[in-house]
């Protein structure tokens, strides 16, 4: 059937999740029976038949059936057969376990004229926990296809398949009506359904097979009644059927204990005229998800983006999770906003459909595949961390043009021999994308590595810088310990933005402050600061030697390194005249803003040994006038803060 006629079949869907459904195909209205399932007599002659996907005895709110109607029952066929196709297994030990980080390169697609594979040739089991006779487990397939069934239908017999169709689009007909599933969008196929997949060229994508659960929503739980995967929608087909006899065989094949089966019969299986339930397939497209993220602060954990969720035995702990990372604003403010470092009790597969994943830019391909398994840590790479640490904090869209997804599972994932060996697609480089993670611990500034943006590079420097200046350069400065309050590139700061972050305690003196402050400790400080600036500069020369970046941090630091010496110059005079204001006796004013305005260090606090070298009260808050008896320090350095001034 070509496309754009079974478009026209796939034109209508009703809408709901886990909805009860009612349909008839219209070329035979009224083939539903009115007030009973299994009337003596069907209209049309058809035949009832009972779809279970739940034990009979289950609450009324996990009961799941449908009751089809239909031409021929499904028991009208020859004895299965071991059917060895595909690479499809349940074996979890084939090769031994292997903890380390995964990745694989996106899995070839084999050209049709060499080799034609349907979507049952082509599905090859990539990893899995579990049994499906104990009806507890997963499995992760991949599948690859260049041709459409013929004649051959599939059903599961262990659990249910959702698929995720990456490269290609799936036209899928079932039991219950037709299909279209494209890239971006996933389908549900449960349990017991069956279903072929018809296909227009090279087709690629991933499967998630549970076994013992089905898929559901998530609970919501305080993000109220609205979010996430909204129940409207998920679309179920309509029903549509075939009359169609199949001289040479029509192939139906199951999927039975891990193991693949067939058996032949001379009719179409999608002969159901009508059907209603709550037991059905569906599909929904990612783009509708509706993302929850945070608008303050810190990455939030990938389960607000989960899809759809099959439950355990454990309250709380899902058998297995559907997590999508859609397309969304990211606007956490002083936060790493790519995912972070994690060792995880869950085992985490991710695939991507289309553009890049934004923790890791390079090596993971659409079409690809990466597993994590449990406690193995993982996170972003080594540009990504160093780009994410060092960029603008912007209201910025994130996975723009994107969709990663990740199949998670409290179960401890084995690889097959196919994923690990006879694939040929595992990357064997991966673990080298951390490598050139470096440690950036520096105990002398709290706020991290000075490298890590400009503007921490020069503040630490800046407080090594005056640390030098008074510690070390001015020798005469005994008595008093001295606290120096350090604010870059704020004019008139509010006084909580002001953090002090170093204190000194040695003891200095008043004496010959006038040569102090003329002499050595200008000399001191502009040798050091020139020093340390050469440094920094030959260092981000190293750094990024020979592109623009070096220019522009270059022209960058030359222009802080002008303002810093600047600033001590505006620093130095201020300190000038508040000595001289102290050392005579006729007490004499000057405003708050001398204090404040352009100056790097606002307030050098002294105090002596056992009593403080000021005291008083404010007055007015006009002018702060100094005596050489004692004001209050605290209260006159909050009020030029707040651009007071208070007299004593």
């Amino acid at each position: 059937m070509g496309e754009g006629l079974f478009r026209l079949w796939v034109s209508q869907y009703m809408s709901g999740f886990g909805n009860e459904h009612v349909s008839e195909d219209p070329r035979c209205p009224g083939a539903l029976p009115e007030g009973q399932n299994n009337p003596q007599v069907c209209p049309y002659g058809l035949y009832a038949e009972q779809l279970s996907g739940s034990a009979f005895t289950c609450p009324r709110p996990t009961n799941k059936r449908s009751w089809l109607y239909r031409i021929l029952p499904s028991v009208c066929h020859k004895p299965f057969k071991p059917l060895e196709e595909g690479h499809l297994t349940h074996n979890w030990d084939e090769v031994e376990p292997d903890p380390n980080q995964l990745r694989w390169k996106p899995f070839e697609i084999p050209k049709a004229p060499q080799n034609k594979l349907d979507f049952v040739s082509g599905l090859h089991t990539l990893c899995g926990a579990g049994e499906p006779r104990g009806r507890n487990g997963i499995a992760v397939h991949i599948f690859v296809c260049n041709t459409s069934m013929l004649d051959r239908c599939l059903y599961n017999s262990d659990g249910d398949f959702l698929i995720v169709p990456q490269h290609g689009k799936l036209l899928i007909t079932t039991e219950f009506g037709k299909m279209l599933v494209e890239p971006n969008e996933i389908c549900v196929i449960q349990q017991g359904m069956r279903f072929s997949v018809e296909v227009f060229g090279e087709t690629r994508g991933y499967i998630l097979e549970v076994y013992g659960a089905h898929f559901e929503l998530p609970d919501l739980g305080p993000i109220g009644a609205n979010g996430l995967a909204n129940p409207r929608d998920f679309l179920v087909p309509v029903a549509w059927y075939e009359d169609r006899q199949v001289p040479g065989g029509y192939t139906v094949i199951s999927k039975y204990q891990g193991k693949l089966f067939a058996a032949q019969q001379d009719f179409s299986p999608f002969n159901v005229v009508a059907w209603h339930g709550n037991y059905t397939p569906y599909k929904y497209h990612l783009e509708k998800f509706m993302v929850i993220n945070s608008v303050a602060f810190d990455h939030a954990d990938p389960s607000i983006f989960t899809v759809l969720t099959a439950k355990s035995t454990r309250p709380g702990v899902a058998l297995a999770d559907f997590v999508i990372f859609p397309p969304r604003w990211g606007v956490a403010n002083n936060t790493f906003r790519p995912p972070y470092y994690h060792r995880n009790c869950m085992s985490e597969f991710m695939g991507l459909i289309k553009g890049h994943y934004e923790a890791k830019e390079e090596g993971f391909q659409p079409g690809g595949a990466s597993l994590h398994s449990m406690m193995t840590p993982h996170g972003p790479d080594a540009d990504c961390f160093e780009k994410a640490s060092k960029a603008k904090l912007e209201p910025e869209r994130v996975a723009e043009g994107t969709m990663a997804f990740m199949f998670e599972s409290s179960l401890s994932l084995a690889v097959t021999k196919w994923g690990l060996q006879t694939s040929n697609r595992l990357d064997k480089n991966y673990y080298k994308c951390w490598e050139p993670l470096k440690s950036h611990f520096n105990p002398k500034c709290k706020d991290g590595d000075s490298t890590t943006s400009l503007g921490s590079l020069f503040q630490c420097l800046t407080t090594l810088l005056v640390k030098k200046f008074f510690l070390k350069s001015n020798r005469n400065l005994r008595p008093f310990p001295l606290v120096l309050w350090l604010v870059t590139w704020e004019k008139r700061p509010t006084p909580t933005s002001l953090q002090p972050p170093f204190r000194l305690n040695k003891p200095c003196s008043l004496s010959r402050y006038s040569s102090d402050l003329c002499s050595r400790p200008f000399t001191s400080f502009v040798t050091l600061l020139w020093t340390c600036s050469s440094t920094s500069m030959s260092l981000l020369y190293a750094e990024y030697r020979g592109t623009i970046t070096s220019l522009v941090l270059l022209a960058t630091l030359f222009l802080i390194q002008a303002r810093m010496l600047l600033a001590f110059l505006a620093t130095w005079a201020h300190c000038r005249l508040i000595f001289r204001r102290l050392s005579t006796n006729t007490p004499r004013s000057f405003s708050a803003g001398q204090l404040s305005s352009h100056c790097m260090l606002y307030l050098v606090r002294i105090r002596g040994n056992s009593q403080p070298l000021f005291t008083g009260r404010p007055e007015n808050t006009t002018q702060c006038v100094f005596h050489r008896e004692k004001i209050g320090i605290n209260k006159a350095f909050s009020a030029v803060c707040r651009g007071r001034a208070f007299q004593s």
